[in-house]
């Protein structure tokens, strides 16, 4: 058997974990057949960095979700389409007849820009709000293609504060544990977002490739994907290409509008970057924290794994006091939240 380094098999059980059966037994399947998929299999033995950190596992589950949605009527599509049958068999015929295009998806890394996200970025936005007063200027990197851009029109139910539009078509309400956080109105000003090889939205070969790394046995994801795709052609989100080192520092060098919040965040990022530019990142939202003040308040908002990659940790840190918090553990898209602590006392 090929050496991948467990990654397939962590992944396996993180998808049983939750329920996604179907996903767990196609991770099962891949490395016991990776010998015919040669190009594949030396790519992943040779990987250079941290093969679970860079997703190897999501990488070649998503070019097998997308030949399958590629080819409908094919074993890989039709196993797919009744999420049973002769997985290991069916995966095995796939990395040999796929090889060269499965091989190629190992070359970026995964794109789900998974909205679900979002409900915890506008319960830390809530606590943001109950100390500041005044909109909120939001910066994101690592976005993808973008949809989270849009989280002013999500609905949400986070505890017992219900916020957003009535009607809104993205609805998140995730499993809440813990107290709610604070009621505090949160007014978008602006939303602004980069991404190394951002997707877009109007393309629809990058609204596919979404779609691909969604799991066939989450049919609530991929409506809320699809409710969030159609907003975003509705409302196309500020997007750019670029590095997060290299456009960030700059970018918050920008003069900021007295009585806005300026707000850093960013998802499942931090473990894609390079040693050297995560290191910028950081010390570019330090320096941008020492140049706050009373009129000119800062956040930094991360929702990152956690150590032993159980859980998301979703930390805040506000400036001018340089004050940081833990404000919750969450599940990976979303689907559950357990709040920790605020910061929501007065300044």
């Amino acid at each position: 058997m090929i050496d991948d380094g467990g990654v397939f098999a962590w992944q396996a059980e993180y998808a049983r974990s939750g329920g996604t059966h179907f996903t767990a037994a196609v991770m099962e399947a891949i490395p016991a057949s990776l010998a015919r998929a040669p190009v594949t299999a030396a790519a992943i033995h040779g990987w250079p960095g941290d093969r679970r950190a860079d997703a190897l596992s999501l990488r070649v589950g998503g070019a097998l979700h997308a030949l399958a949605r590629a080819e409908p009527r094919s074993g890989l599509g039709r196993l797919y389409a009744r999420l049973d049958g002769d997985v290991a068999g069916v995966i095995a015929d796939a990395l040999e007849r796929h090889d060269t295009v499965i091989a190629s998806w190992l070359a970026s890394p995964p794109q789900t820009n998974e909205t679900g996200r979002a409900a915890a970025l506008r319960a830390a936005l809530a606590v943001v709000a109950a100390r500041f007063d005044g909109p909120i200027e939001l910066l994101e990197i690592g976005a993808s293609a973008g949809l989270s851009l849009n989280m002013g029109r999500f609905g949400y139910a986070l505890g017992e504060l219900r916020a957003g539009p009535a009607d809104a078509a993205v609805r998140l309400a995730p499993r809440w544990t813990g107290a709610t956080p604070p009621g505090a109105g949160v007014e978008i000003a602006s939303s602004e977002g980069i991404d190394v090889a951002p997707l877009r939205i109007g393309e629809a070969t990058d609204r596919d490739r979404l779609r691909a790394f969604v799991w066939p046995d989450e049919p609530a994801r991929r409506a809320r994907l699809e409710a969030a795709i159609d907003l975003a052609l509705a409302y196309p989100p500020n997007l750019s290409q670029a590095r997060a080192g290299a456009w960030l520092p700059g970018r918050l060098e920008r003069p900021q509008q007295a009585g806005v919040t300026r707000v850093v965040w960013h998802s499942v990022v931090l473990q894609y970057l390079p040693d050297e530019e995560r290191a910028a990142v950081v010390a570019a939202i330090e320096q941008a924290g020492g140049r706050a003040d009373g009129q000119h308040p800062f956040a930094w908002v991360s929702f990152e794994w956690e150590m032993a990659r159980r859980c998301m940790v979703l930390r805040l840190k506000l400036w001018p006091q340089g004050e940081a918090c833990e404000l919750a553990t969450c599940h990976p898209h979303g689907a559950w939240i357990d709040w920790t602590g605020d910061l929501s006392g007065p300044a």
